[in-house]
Parts: structure tokens; sequence; C-alpha cells
């Protein structure tokens, strides 16, 4: 879900880009990337909750994402992949003491926050 979020930020400013530079334009830049940002600090956010809980209170590993989608509809699988699985609570990975979702939380609250400034800008 994380990269879904920084594919949608990528593409934000890849077609904001290509339109004029009015006041319009970057609000509704400013709202959007607010909204893709947001959401992936959401998860970002909930999945360093998970990784942060004593060993063993982690809820239980899951389905995958590709049988969830299959087998229900899209609002309960959605809402089964935000409650997260013992998987989401495992770090692989650390640079500079941040797991993956350490860093990716920080890009995306700076990325909310640069929506957010678009957003309000006074031009």
């Amino acid at each position: 879900m994380q990269r879904i979020a920084f594919i949608s930020i990528a593409a934000l400013f890849f077609i904001f880009i290509f339109l004029p530079q009015s006041m319009y334009c970057t609000r509704l830049h400013g709202l959007l990337l607010t909204l893709s940002a947001g959401s992936g600090l959401g998860v970002a956010l909930r999945q360093l909750y998970l990784q942060h809980l004593p060993p063993g209170q982690a809820p239980s590993c899951g389905p995958g994402l590709n049988y969830l989608f299959q087998s229900l509809p899209w609002n309960e699988a959605f809402m089964k992949v935000l409650q997260g699985s013992g998987e989401c609570a495992v770090v692989d990975w650390r640079f500079l003491g941040l797991s993956m979702a350490g860093w990716s939380a920080l890009w995306l609250a700076f990325f909310c926050a640069w929506g957010l400034k678009k957003l309000f800008h006074r031009s």
C-alpha cells in the first residue's frame, strides 16, 4: 500500500508538470498530493505500530493480498489489509536505525507537508 502511495505521488508530479501553473492547478495538486501522501503515511504508521509490538502480540499471518482481493469484496479485503498481519511486524532491513516503514513514513510526511503548503499557499 505504501508503494501505491509513492507511485501515485510520482504520477501526480508527472501529470502536473504539463498543466498550467495557475492557482487552481496548484491547489488541486496540493490536495491530491496531501491525500495520496496522507493515506500512505497512515499505512506506514500502522506498520510501524505493528513492528513495535512486543514479540508474540503481532496479529497472526493471514492470506496473501491476491487471495484477499479475489475471494472477498474489495471493501472487506481493503479492511483486512489495513488491519495488518504478522509479516508486517517483521523488520528485514534497517538503515540508520530506521526500518523501511520508518523511512516511508518520513518521506510520506514530507510529501504530505508539501501538499498542504501547495494547498494553502497564497499567490
